[in-house]
């Protein structure tokens, strides 16, 4: 092997990195799924999840909805949506990521709220990085603006108190 892919091994602790995916859609009026997955180190996984929903009903003014993902355990991801009667056309799939030993820590969790402070673990503001998934009514206009330091994340979003998010902060070595 080259010195590119030495140094690379060494990078990963010469252990792999593993990613899982997974595909599903909402049943009828279904606001929640957990979903088995192999085991992972849930200090060193993300989740990413794209989800599409079914839009037709938002020009008869009916609201539609997205989902949010959020690793509860070693071995289950849960996959959640704001509900309502259009719930079941939500098509998602999702990635589970395990970073090995290209990070020391992930922190996550969820919040519903327009404005909050959320409490962390002390971390390396210049080696992080926020990763931020809505679960929201789409007919709105969203965004979340958050400020990083090592020890909180300051969260402001619009258009109000009924956004709800989940975040995952991955900090490097």
């Amino acid at each position: 092997m080259g010195a590119g892919m030495s140094t690379l091994a060494e990078l990963l602790g010469r252990s792999p990195v593993s990613v899982q995916r997974i595909s599903g859609s909402f049943g009828y009026q279904e606001l929640n799924k957990n979903l088995t997955i192999a085991a992972v180190n849930p200090a060193k996984t993300i989740v990413r999840l794209n989800a599409a929903p079914y839009l037709l009903n938002a020009y008869a003014g009916q609201n539609d909805y997205m989902a949010a993902s959020l690793l509860t355990s070693a071995t289950n991801v849960q996959v959640g949506t704001l509900g309502g009667g259009d719930s079941d056309y939500i098509q998602f799939s999702l990635e589970v990521i395990d970073l090995g030993n290209i990070v020391k820590n992930v922190q996550r969790g969820t919040l519903t709220g327009s404005a909050t402070t959320t409490t962390i673990s002390s971390i390396n503001p210049s080696k992080s990085l926020l990763l931020v998934e809505t679960a929201t009514v789409i007919t709105s206009l969203l965004r979340v603006r958050y400020t990083l330091n090592s020890t909180s994340i300051a969260w402001d979003a619009e258009p109000g108190s009924n956004v709800t998010f989940s975040w995952q902060l991955v900090e490097f070595y």
